[in-house]
């Protein structure tokens, strides 16, 4: 007789059923003898015979029932086969493995039918595991409602992060979202498959419309001098009561669809703004605008002023720069708001503050 020759073997988990393969192939199998010994001390710790009553005989495979071992601990097994007439076959390989808590892996921010309100949400995970194994890498993948289409996937990631930015979710849509990875020792690990919808408003756009008559031809022409200027950001973003919640550094960026020449006008409705702010970007590369949300004492007790700061590059070390303050607002409350207007006219600039009454 030959010996068999047991599979590698991947850490488990000690208290569930395990089952190892091994392969055998001089003649039928009619039993196994299974010895599992403490890798450190080389004592046994668990000794198996099959008998003619033992369904599995002939498998070649050996199942460890849970709580034979303990997580934590480093074993080695061997085995031997029986054949028809009761002959053992020599001592096979002897592998080494180890026993470890099966990892806690999941979504921290999400939980199944759950509702997000924005097209943009960052989908964060936890991991943890009794021994201290660490997590090699994981990925995240996002499913529509269905489950059999894969919209997004992250591919393997190695940071220690456990989160990804998905933008561009669809109003009124459903979708899964799922995340497998390995720890350093090969254990794969998974979530489930979070089921949730996406239910948010989209800010409306109202435009100014020139209606003119063209009798001869039976027909109306329409003119707008309004476009639709869309932002992106890479944060989850919602909409409240028709504005945009950018609070806790959050950000949206307009680079496309208008162009800033030597005549404009920016103007925004502000609430709940912290000073000092810096509310507003804008550059070109060569000039940078900045707009200042601040709080200050000019005599008549705390009011609200905007600063407008603007920095020219004149060399890739030289700028310099010009500023200019808004009027003064008395002390803007909680949950009440303030419109700002910014005019660019023949290379001036004008700044008003005003509250909503």
């Amino acid at each position: 007789m030959i010996k068999p020759i047991v599979y590698s073997i991947s850490p488990f988990d000690a208290t569930k059923d395990f089952t190892i393969k091994f392969t055998y192939s001089y003649s039928q199998i009619f039993g196994r003898h299974v010895i599992i010994r403490d890798n450190t001390t080389n004592e046994v710790v668990n000794e198996y015979n099959t008998d003619t009553t033992t369904e599995d005989r002939m498998k070649q495979e050996h199942t460890i029932l849970a709580d034979t071992l303990e997580n934590g601990k480093i074993y080695n097994i061997s085995l031997k086969v029986i054949d028809n007439k009761g002959n053992e076959s020599p001592d096979s390989n002897t592998v080494v493995f180890s026993c470890c808590s099966t990892p806690i892996f999941q979504f921290s921010n999400l939980h199944n039918n759950d509702v997000i309100g924005s097209p943009n949400y960052k989908f964060e995970l936890t991991y943890s595991q009794s021994e201290g194994i660490i997590l090699d890498n994981y990925t995240i993948e996002l499913y529509d409602y269905s489950r059999s289409n894969l919209l997004y996937t992250t591919d393997s990631m190695y940071d220690g992060a456990l989160s990804a930015t998905i933008n561009g979710l669809t109003d009124n849509e459903s979708y899964y979202i799922y995340a497998k990875g390995e720890t350093i020792n090969n254990i794969f690990i998974e979530t489930d498959y979070i089921y949730f919808t996406v239910d948010y408003v989209s800010p409306e756009v109202f435009t100014l419309l020139n209606l003119e008559n063209i009798p001869e031809e039976g027909s109306v022409k329409l003119d707008s001098h309004f476009v639709l200027v869309e932002g992106h950001s890479d944060d989850e973003l919602f909409f409240e009561d028709g504005s945009i919640n950018l609070t806790n550094e959050k950000t949206v960026v307009f680079n496309e669809g208008f162009e800033l020449n030597n005549k404009y006008s920016i103007a925004g409705i502000l609430s709940n703004i912290q000073s000092p702010t810096a509310f507003m970007c804008i550059s070109n590369g060569i000039n940078e605008i900045k707009l200042h949300w601040y709080v200050g004492d000019f005599g008549a007790g705390n009011e609200n002023y905007i600063e407008l700061n603007i920095e020219t590059k004149i060399s890739p070390t030289k700028s310099y720069k010009y500023i200019t303050l808004s009027n003064r607002i008395p002390l803007l409350a909680d949950n009440k708001k303030a419109t700002f207007l910014m005019q660019k006219i023949d290379g001036c600039f004008n700044l008003q503050l005003g509250k909503v009454a």
